[in-house]
């Protein structure tokens, strides 16, 4: 029988979205600010800062929270999909995904879920070593990428639908199974868990980088959402396609969310892309260092 892990980690985005709106508040948001101006001198040893803006970023958690539960409830409908039955004829598959067509494993499935729930609480360790003022910002920055990924690949999946790899074959499906069985691109697992290594990349080595430990931490979350996303093809639950599409996602989106909360240090350097809040809001800056 397999376990329905779709709903706890609804819950478990939810619930985060919760608390992370009290945090939200103005007059906390005020109370960072000061803690955050008291702890510059060694934000400003690392080249950035990290900041929360009390309009934006409380938009940004509540419109990700009602994209993520409207996009679930739509995801949810009984009309979302046409019924996907099990017995489907691998030969119709394109090379790739025939190449990495399993059934359906139950223990696979468990422990795929295990580890996408360990990548999702990875991102606490950035508190071992931030300062006061760093940690409500970087929680809400971590929350609204969470947020938007899961709305983001539930519209996909509606989008797009596509069956299993567990729908191939001759073996008998569950009722839960055959619920969720059009629902395989992208990966939900590997987005939420490279959104979580992504996020914790950025907030890492960009405000904790003189800490000799940093480059390991970060190299462990992305170990972690590699495992994830590996086990949800080997559980029969996606095709090797979808989670490399859900780690796109979630890398992407973690990567731009969190990159809008941070601040360069006057004499930073360098050239590229780069993410920011602006006074007019969130901004695409193309840098060019000469």
């Amino acid at each position: 029988m397999r376990i329905p892990t779709t709903s706890w980690i609804s819950r478990g985005v939810a619930a985060l979205a919760l608390v992370l709106a009290v945090q939200a508040s103005p007059d906390r948001a005020r109370a960072h600010a000061q803690e955050a101006a008291a702890a510059g001198d060694q934000a400003t040893l690392s080249g950035a800062t990290i900041v929360f803006d009390p309009v934006w970023d409380s938009a940004a958690l509540a419109g990700g929270l009602a994209a993520a539960l409207g996009s679930r409830a739509l995801l949810a409908a009984p009309e979302a999909f046409a019924a996907t039955p099990g017995g489907l004829d691998p030969k119709v598959l394109p090379p790739l995904d025939a190449l990495a067509c399993f059934p359906f494993d139950s223990r696979l499935d468990l422990l795929s879920s295990g580890l996408a729930g360990a990548a999702l609480a990875y991102p606490a360790l950035f508190a071992l070593g931030a300062e006061t003022g760093e940690l409500a910002p970087a929680a809400a920055a971590y929350g609204e990428a969470l947020l938007w990924t899961y709305a983001l690949k539930n519209g996909i999946k509606y989008l797009f639908p596509k069956a299993r790899p567990y729908a191939y074959g001759d073996g008998a499906l569950s009722a839960e199974l055959l619920e969720e069985a059009g629902e395989s691109f992208p990966s939900g697992h590997a987005a939420l868990a490279f959104c979580a290594a992504t996020s914790y990349a950025v907030l890492a080595l960009e405000l904790l980088p003189e800490r000799p430990e940093t480059p390991w931490l970060v190299a462990g979350g992305y170990a972690l959402a590699f495992g994830a996303s590996s086990l949800r093809v080997l559980s029969g639950n996606h095709f090797i396609v979808d989670a490399a599409a859900g780690a796109a996602l979630g890398s992407g989106v973690g990567y731009l969310v969190t990159s809008l909360h941070l601040r360069k240090s006057a004499g930073s350097s360098g050239s590229g892309l780069q993410a920011r809040m602006l006074g007019n809001g969130p901004t695409l800056v193309v840098k060019f260092g000469l």
